[in-house]
């Protein structure tokens, strides 16, 4: 059977990772071979970003879903998530940083002050290496746009359309926003975002990565309420000019650490999973021709719609 897996915020929480994939493989078949990560023929997965932070084991995260990615072209699509965004956005400031005169020992601390810090982010960095000052040097180097790590980061999608059976699926980080309003305002999206992200940047980072339509407040990474929040009738209108008929979005954790419908149309897959959270228990969207379906960790089911 065909099957599209989506799985949402794991925020640097490695070992919830590898416990869907082995749940999934053993309750659906995920793979054709385990050890290398290669899906079997009829299954694809979808991440909707948010690999780092919070969590003590990003780098894992990162390590699993680029080999994911690698073993398996246009099967696995890995998307941008506003966490994504907001390292890129702070990467000016860990460079000043390090150039300055300031006692080195003071100079990881002040980048736990800008937004990427702040939010999570000095426990990724602190992956890198014990030493807090190596930890951040190690970090700047990695995410160069042209090292590996970097241009990984930059080369994230912000959206992927996918269609199942008769059914078309939009997969993004939060939500749309309403100045994607119709099919050729996405289109238009899709090419500025990425003429955006291949655009060299020397200075104004924050300004880049954070603010203005494509990435700001308002855009697919950032979106709650004013996506989350309309009526069934404004949903239904605001996917079908977008051509899709259902969509996938995280972003925003649920409460009780289950999958979210909003007018089974919309299905937030944010559920905590990350320590930070509470250790909720990892989920994934399943989705076949015949339902759309929340899966826990180990094998419990929760069917969410049927066709």
């Amino acid at each position: 059977m065909r099957h599209i897996f989506a799985i949402g915020d794991l925020h640097g929480h490695a070992k919830a990772l590898d416990n869907l994939l082995d749940s999934l493989d053993k309750k659906f078949g995920l793979f054709k071979e385990r050890n290398s990560l290669v899906l079997a023929s009829n299954k694809k997965m979808i991440f909707i970003g948010d690999y780092i932070d919070r969590g003590k084991t990003g780098r894992k995260v990162l390590d699993t879903v680029m080999r994911l990615e690698e073993a398996n072209p246009r099967k696995v699509v890995p998307l941008m998530g506003n966490h994504e965004l907001m390292a890129l956005a702070s990467l000016g400031d860990a460079r000043q940083l390090l150039e300055d005169k300031d006692e080195e020992w003071f100079k990881p601390k002040l980048y736990g002050m800008t937004i990427h810090g702040y939010n999570g982010g000095m426990r990724f960095i602190n992956e890198f290496d014990p030493d807090p000052m190596i930890a951040l040097e190690k970090y700047v180097d990695a995410m160069h746009r042209d090292a590996p790590l970097g241009k990984w980061f930059r080369s994230r999608k912000p959206y992927t359309k996918q269609s199942i059976g008769d059914r078309t699926f939009m997969f993004c980080h939060a939500g749309i926003p309403d100045s994607i309003s119709n099919y050729d305002d996405l289109k238009n999206y899709s090419q500025q975002f990425r003429e955006h992200m291949n655009m060299k940047s020397y200075t104004c980072y924050k300004e880049k990565y954070l603010d203005g339509p494509l990435v700001g407040d308002e855009s697919l990474f950032w979106i709650r309420g004013e996506f989350l929040g309309k009526k069934r009738s404004e949903l239904e209108s605001h996917l079908h000019a977008i051509r899709a008929d259902f969509s996938v979005v995280g972003h925003t954790p649920s409460r009780d650490g289950k999958i979210q419908s909003f007018h089974d149309l919309v299905f937030d897959i944010d559920v905590g999973m990350t320590p930070e959270y509470g250790k909720n228990t990892p989920a994934a969207l399943v989705i076949s021709e015949a339902s759309i379906t929340a899966f826990y960790c180990p094998d419990s089911l929760e069917k969410l719609l049927s066709f």
